[in-house]
């Protein structure tokens, strides 16, 4: 239908390594893990470390953006 990424959002920074590593084996069972990214907010100091989860799990596009003020 024309989707060729799959991006996961922690948009409130809660998720820890263990959650993230559950909805990306979750979503790899329906879609090629080649299909997935992610975008991880570091609310709570876990971005990193959910980063380093998603790429252990084959997770090869990360998405960032940048803000001020």
């Amino acid at each position: 239908m024309g989707c060729y990424e799959v991006s996961l959002g922690d948009s409130t920074g809660v998720a820890t390594p263990g959650q993230t590593k559950a909805i990306i084996d979750a979503v790899a069972s329906a879609i090629p893990i080649e299909q997935v990214a992610v975008h991880c907010h570091n609310t709570y100091g876990q971005a990193l470390a959910n980063i380093y989860a998603a790429l252990e799990m084959g997770v090869a596009v990360i998405n960032s953006s940048v803000a001020w003020g």
